[in-house]
């Protein structure tokens, strides 16, 4: 689930809670916190390794591997962590009886704000060190207009069809794959016989296919198929987007990509492993095909 009882208030440190061993290669984790999955380098995430792929990805390897950070989040990722653990929470709601009050989203309470209503100052700084590791904090408007979005999903018949049959959120799965790469999936939603993720868009649907494939969404099909299968999900082959606009009136739409385009990018996840593992044993992270010249085509 989303929501972590598992946590220390006063060193902000998840403690595990309840572990699946699901074979020798893969452990399942239903309460592990978003700052701590992401704090694991031991396994390669999707997002990573699609960062480290091609001629150019060995410095991107090279760099984050000496400490570095290629990408902080933007107003348009932090919305949609937004969306994403206001979801979880409504999911826990239907599924262990939660109350509003036990929203893990928190906007500041005015007492708190500046005169101008600016979150800055020792009050607002106090209030926001109190909150627990599983808290997300956001304005009042993007609140509003997170649950408008997940009112539209609900709205959508297909989309409620996955979301009713949710059982978790956030459920992260830590494995070696068949190649003997350690790899980390956490899918949006799931249950014991299929795997979906949850997308905001600011984009047209005409524009959807630029964006999932500048962003490595095929990556993210073909790479949370093969964790699916591990673990032994029914329908591992079958991963579903929901996504959503961001803008009213926040129109939904569930879309697959298509298999020829899912088993080419397991021909390229594979490949990219391949090389982070050679780069990372031969200290060799720029290959020579990134010192060539390119003809730039512009028509």
């Amino acid at each position: 689930m989303t929501r972590s009882k598992n946590y220390s208030a006063v060193t902000k440190k998840w403690i595990p809670g309840c572990k699946i061993n699901s074979d020798k290669s893969a452990v399942i984790f239903h309460d592990i916190p978003n700052d701590a999955y992401h704090a694991d380098r031991s396994h390669e995430s999707r997002s990573s390794a699609h960062r480290k792929r091609g001629a150019d990805g060995g410095r991107s390897q090279r760099y984050l591997e000496n400490g570095g950070s290629l990408f902080g989040g933007n107003a348009g990722t932090r919305f949609g962590t937004v969306v994403d653990v206001l979801f979880g929470f409504d999911i826990e709601k239907r599924t262990l009886g939660l109350r509003e009050i036990d929203c893990p989203v928190v906007c500041p309470p005015s007492e708190v704000l500046t005169a101008s209503g600016h979150r800055r100052g020792k009050a607002y700084t106090q209030w926001k060190n109190s909150l627990p590791l599983e808290c997300v904090e956001t304005t009042q408007d993007s609140f509003d207009e997170a649950r408008r979005i997940l009112d539209a999903i609900m709205e959508h018949n297909e989309a409620r069809r996955l979301v009713e049959k949710t059982l978790y959120t956030q459920q992260s799965v830590f494995y070696t794959d068949d190649r003997g790469h350690k790899r980390k999936a956490r899918a949006d939603g799931s249950n014991d016989s299929s795997w979906y993720d949850l997308k905001t868009t600011s984009s047209e649907f005409s524009e959807l296919k630029f964006s999932f494939r500048r962003f490595g969404y095929d990556w993210q099909a073909a790479w949370y198929m093969d964790a699916a299968r591990t673990v032994g999900c029914k329908n591992w082959d079958d991963f579903p987007f929901v996504v959503a606009q961001t803008f009213p009136p926040y129109n939904v739409r569930v879309v697959r990509i298509a298999k020829d385009k899912v088993q080419r990018a397991e021909e390229e996840i594979a490949t990219t492993l391949d090389q982070i593992k050679e780069r990372r044993e031969t200290g060799n992270y720029i290959p020579e095909a990134y010192h060539e010249c390119f003809e730039l085509d512009l028509y």
